[in-house]
Formats: C-alpha cells, sequence, structure tokens
C-alpha cells in the first residue's frame, strides 16, 4: 500500500480548507433554453422599447440558473449568479466576453431563481440588424467576485452551453403568434334524460383549456342565435376542489331549442376561435311498468236494497 506522506497530506489540507478542490463542478451545470423577447428574433420595434435605465430587457430561462429560489442577490454585486456576454457582429466577428455589471451595460436585475435570469442590456449590444449576442453563466452557492469557477471560493457550478440570441435584419416583421384554440377536455353530464312534464335542472358543466377571455361562449350544433354564456369560469370545480393548472370548469345552461331528444354537438368560441366539437346526447326516460305481484283486487260489494217496514194501522 502506497503510503501517504506528510507534505502530500498538507497540501490536501490546504486544498479543502480553500474551497477551491470543492469549487468546479460541485453544483448542478446551469442552461439557458429560451428568451421569451427572442423568440424567434429580437426585432427593430423591440429595439426601441427600453425601461427606465436606459435598457432592452431581456429574459433568460432555463435550468439551475441559481443556487435556489431564496432570492438572494442576483447580479454582480452579491455574486452568486456569475453571467458573461459578448456581441457577434453580422459578420460572424466575435467580441470578448464581459462580465454582466455596470461597465458592460449588462445587468442582472432581482434575486436568485433557479429557472430564470431577469437582466437589461445596453441597446449597442443589439444595434447593428443581423448580429448576435452570446451569453454563458456558472452559479456559486456563496457570494463571491471569482470570475471563473475553478477560482471560486465558494461551492460552484460548471460552465453553462453557450446560449446565442439573434437579431432580426432590418425591416423584418415579427410574425403573430400562433393561435391559441381553445380544447374542451369533458363535460358532466354527457347525457340528459327528460320525461314529458318533468322539469329538471339544464346546467351543464364543461371542463376546458385556453378558455374564460373576453366574449366567450358556448354553441349547440353551431347555432350562433342560440349561443350559451357561460356563467361562471373558475379554477374549482362543482365538489370543491381545486382543478388541474390550466383547467377551467364553466357552467353553461343548455338552450331551449336543445331541450329535445338527439345528439348535439358542443363547442366552445374564443377570439382565437373555436374547439373541437363534443357530444351532448338528450335522450327519453325509459317508463318502467310496475310489475304484476299477483295481488287480487277485493270482490265489487253487492248493493242490497233496502226495506222499509211500516208500522200496522191502528183499528
Amino acid at each position: 500500500m502506497r503510503r501517504i506522506t506528510q507534505a502530500s497530506f498538507a497540501a490536501v489540507c490546504s486544498l479543502l480548507a480553500s474551497g477551491s478542490a470543492l469549487a468546479q463542478g460541485g453544483l448542478p451545470t446551469p442552461q439557458i433554453q429560451r428568451s421569451p423577447q427572442a423568440d424567434p428574433l429580437i426585432y427593430d420595434d423591440q429595439v426601441r422599447q427600453l425601461d427606465y435605465n436606459g435598457r432592452f430587457v431581456l429574459d433568460l430561462e432555463g435550468v439551475n440558473l441559481g443556487p435556489d429560489d431564496t432570492a438572494h442577490p442576483s447580479g454582480y454585486r452579491g455574486g452568486y449568479v456569475h453571467l458573461w456576454v459578448r456581441r457577434v457582429s453580422a459578420g460572424n466577428q466575435a467580441g470578448p466576453w464581459r462580465k454582466c455589471d455596470d461597465n458592460a451595460d449588462c445587468f442582472v436585475y432581482g434575486g436568485t431563481s433557479k429557472q430564470r435570469i431577469h437582466l437589461g442590456i445596453g441597446p449597442g449590444f443589439i444595434a447593428e440588424p443581423g448580429s448576435h449576442l452570446q451569453f454563458k453563466v456558472w452559479i456559486s452557492l456563496g457570494a463571491t467576485n471569482a470570475e471563473d469557477p475553478t477560482t471560486s471560493d465558494s461551492m460552484a457550478s460548471n460552465w453553462s452551453p453557450v446560449f446565442t440570441v439573434d437579431r432580426a435584419q432590418a425591416g423584418a416583421v415579427k410574425p403573430p403568434p400562433p393561435k391559441v384554440l381553445p380544447v374542451i377536455t369533458r363535460i358532466a353530464p354527457q347525457a340528459f334524460e327528460i320525461a314529458p312534464g318533468q322539469a329538471r335542472d339544464w346546467t351543464l358543466l364543461v371542463y376546458g383549456r385556453n378558455v374564460c377571455g373576453p366574449g366567450f361562449f358556448a354553441l349547440f350544433n353551431g347555432d350562433e342565435a342560440n349561443k350559451a354564456v357561460p356563467q361562471t369560469c373558475s379554477v374549482i370545480d362543482a365538489d370543491g376542489a381545486h382543478l388541474p393548472d390550466g383547467i377551467y370548469l364553466m357552467r353553461v345552461t343548455v338552450p331551449e331549442p336543445y331541450r329535445r331528444v338527439g345528439t348535439w354537438q358542443v363547442t366552445l368560441r374564443t377570439r382565437e376561435g373555436d374547439s373541437a366539437p363534443m357530444p351532448l346526447e338528450i335522450r327519453g326516460m325509459k317508463m318502467t311498468p310496475l310489475p304484476d305481484r299477483g295481488i287480487v283486487p277485493p270482490p265489487a260489494v253487492q248493493q242490497v236494497k233496502p226495506v222499509i217496514v211500516r208500522p200496522p194501522r191502528p183499528n
């Protein structure tokens, strides 16, 4: 067995004391996955929309972008999120990497979050049409002014992969967002039973996604003349339980013309368009005759003619 010399043991202790031996790779590697303001590109009209600091607001979203969600100061002063940026020209000439601080005109706002970095960047970074912005980041468990995870005195992650944000060519127009159509997930009941002369509640529970916007309503067989405006739109189910995320409950009254036997197609209409139809059945209630239990009705009562007795006449 190889013996550990006193000198090597002292070297290991020195590394552990400084923390540098544990620094790199101690935290999960961050990954920047998207930027909503640059989806798919940054366009001309966006460049002119600056915040009160004269910066263009850009969110970077992904995983492991902070040590936790306890809102530590995330910028260069707090030293938990170490974000670097560089500009790449339209001719693909890359500039130097610069730390996001006041001097680089790239400032991280707010506190730490594992899912998002909220920052403002100077408009000069995105002024050239067809250019690009590139970001990379590493995370430390505690505050540190180190510029690389290998020299961090706090446990740290590795560098993230480089994430690129693209600037649109001059004159390009941002395409409209895709339509988000409503979706009916289920209805209750799926069928109503009716009987002649019997009153009933005609409330239909409609569950769906991408609904509850202004001006939405339900249609039966596409009949706009008898559209049904939902009474409520709630995230609470009929039994009082919370519905899953994104699901809403609407209470709809079945219009008078469709309270008869048949199968009707229910759709929801919003400003984005119509949902796929969901069938609703109205069927007649089956009347079951009473069973013959073998009970013999009592015999008819015979009518007896009353007898009138007259007293004798006196002599």
